[in-house]
């Protein structure tokens, strides 16, 4: 049985990665992209930003959306 908590969201994630805690020192990633860039570049980026944050797998789900986002 799911959790109706997060039926209405409409999110694509399952469950388990939207109840993936937040590291207490969470802070969204920035940085420049103009869409000219290579994608690899833009994913290599991101990897290693989000190691350096320590963010789990859920967390790297949930936030390389939001960066994707600031991308458009």
């Amino acid at each position: 049985m799911t959790n109706p908590v997060f039926e209405p969201m409409g999110s694509p994630f399952s469950e388990e990665i939207l109840m993936d805690s937040l590291p207490g020192n969470f802070k969204t990633l920035t940085y420049e992209c103009d869409g000219t860039n290579d994608p690899q570049d833009h994913l290599l980026r991101f990897e290693n930003r989000a190691l350096l944050h320590q963010y789990t797998d859920g967390v790297k789900c949930r936030v390389f959306l939001i960066v994707l986002d600031v991308l458009k």
